[in-house]
């Protein structure tokens, strides 16, 4: 595999960034296989080229190297990059009348002060159809939840609310606020998705 493509942008209008062939102002639609349908946007910041037209995206990130669990790539609907990413270059390169298939998308973590390690790895080529039935289920539970209006703040591990750069917007006291709504039956499906019985 050799890198091919650098900084692929997609669904961001006049503001895209032309200097990837790939890039295209209009969004990536994915169909909720409900009739439904959600439209991404993105940038991509590499994708690597194999013979028989096979890809892998890398996305790199700063900081401590995360690693994923095989059984469970969609991390309960809170690891949805990777798999939309694939999903957008396969749409890219389909505008442009090329096909790939992407064989994994992972993470590429670059530490201040060590050599890049590969963090958590989306396989993408045997298991794409079920990845994908999976993701629309997951992004269909969790637009369900926004319409409803039932979508509280509620991270993976507590801790993490300490460094979340979103964390005014829950405002204080998330802890005991899921802790309160946690026995409301109407969060049931969302419960049931981030397996939090």
């Amino acid at each position: 595999f050799k890198p091919a493509h650098f900084e692929i942008s997609y669904g961001e209008g006049k503001r895209h960034d032309p200097s990837s062939d790939l890039s295209h102002p209009d969004a990536v639609p994915f169909d909720l296989g409900d009739g439904g349908e959600i439209r991404f946007s993105g940038r991509i910041d590499r994708i690597d080229l194999g013979p028989g037209n096979r890809a892998i995206i890398i996305d790199y990130k700063t900081g401590k190297v995360r690693r994923g669990k095989e059984d469970d790539p969609l991390a309960g609907g809170t690891q949805l990059q990777l798999p939309l990413y694939a999903l957008a270059a396969r749409e890219l390169f389909a505008r442009r009348n090329r096909s790939i298939t992407v064989e994994t998308a992972k993470y590429v973590h670059v530490p201040e002060d060590g050599l890049p390690k590969d963090g958590i790895v989306i396989d993408c080529g045997n298991s794409w159809e079920p990845l994908c039935e999976e993701l629309a289920d997951v992004l269909s539970t969790i637009i369900g939840a926004i319409e409803s209006g039932l979508f509280p703040p509620w991270p993976a591990k507590p801790d993490r609310c300490g460094w979340c750069d979103m964390r005014s917007a829950c405002g204080a006291g998330t802890d005991a606020a899921m802790t309160r709504k946690a026995r409301d039956d109407r969060l049931e499906p969302l419960q049931k998705l981030r397996k939090l019985h």
